[in-house]
């Protein structure tokens, strides 16, 4: 059985990426925004997660204005970083999972919750900024959950769709350890 053990929530403001890749994180304009970041990547490095499944906002870079989903999973073995006009971000491919995705995928679907799956998609910096702010991007196995961005503002999020997804995870039989909750401060256990 898989275990929702955290929620994690992060900015993913592509000049905190760009500062990232251009090795800007110790100037002074940037270290305290870094600096805030030192508990969680600890904590994550302690927890080990198995998966991440990160719930992001697309900027129309998988999707286009020709198709928005609402919410949509990547089923794919890896993502690659989209090139959002100035060349994709030089961060290792996103590493997937597609048998949780397919699982998670199929279960909130037969639970009446409208799904896209995706086979195949670039992800932005909405997905590449949390990742490389709180381990290395490529690092950990990724269950990609876009969000249609033009949605956003006519839908303030869908938060059956998330209790959805908390309950496929605790009733997967995929072996997936049960780690407790953790008590990091930017940790908050989903189910409270």
């Amino acid at each position: 059985m898989a275990r929702i053990s955290a929620s994690v929530y992060t900015s993913h403001v592509p000049a905190i990426g760009a500062a990232l890749d251009l090795g800007k994180s110790a100037e002074p304009y940037w270290q305290a925004v870094f600096k805030g970041y030192d508990f969680s990547k600890q904590w994550l490095k302690d927890q080990k997660p198995d998966v991440i499944f990160l719930v992001y906002n697309d900027h129309a870079n998988a999707f286009s204005l020709d198709v928005i989903p609402t919410f949509a999973i990547g089923t794919a073995p890896e993502f690659t970083p989209a090139d959002e006009g100035w060349g994709p971000r030089p961060v290792p491919k996103v590493i997937g999972h597609p048998k949780l995705a397919a699982h998670i995928a199929q279960s909130v679907i037969q639970d009446d919750f409208d799904l896209t799956i995706v086979n195949k998609m670039d992800v932005d910096h909405g997905l590449t900024v949390p990742l490389s702010l709180m381990c290395v991007c490529g690092e950990r196995r990724t269950v990609p959950g876009a969000i249609g961005a033009a949605l956003l503002h006519a839908r303030k999020g869908h938060p059956q769709g998330y209790r959805d997804v908390r309950r496929t995870a605790q009733r997967s039989n995929l072996g997936y350890r049960r780690n407790e909750p953790s008590t990091a401060r930017s940790a908050r256990r989903i189910d409270q």
